[in-house]
């Protein structure tokens, strides 16, 4: 499996209603597209943690179900994905709120026998 991680973007105003701009959004999305490294809090230390996104097409109807920006971070921990996907978005200067959502894509996970980890 090449990625792990999917991210839906998308603006609301500031009345909560969904506003399509599609130029501006694609805008933001090629932000999410080179590695960001952000400095986070982990367990009392400050580290640094990059994730790099890629956009990828979809069709019509897997819009509705996802979002068109994927990623195979090297970390496992969740929460390191979303606070450093929610520090990019407040380093964003945008006319609109951002709201996101991550999830993860469906897949096995391999272990090799006498080995340490996961593949």
């Amino acid at each position: 499996m090449t990625h792990t991680h999917n991210l839906k973007l998308l603006f609301v105003d500031n009345y909560g209603n969904i506003v399509e701009d599609k130029k501006h959004l694609y805008e933001i999305k090629y932000i999410f597209c080179d590695p960001l490294t952000h400095r986070m809090d982990w367990n009392g230390k400050i580290e640094n943690f990059t994730i790099q996104w890629n956009l990828k097409p979809l069709d019509r109807i897997q819009t509705h179900f996802m979002g068109d920006l994927f990623s195979c971070p090297i970390y496992e921990k969740d929460s390191i994905i979303y606070k450093h996907t929610q520090n990019t978005i407040d380093s964003i200067n945008s006319k609109y709120r951002i709201l996101f959502y991550t999830s993860r894509l469906v897949g096995d996970r391999h272990t090799i026998p006498d080995f340490i980890g996961v593949v």
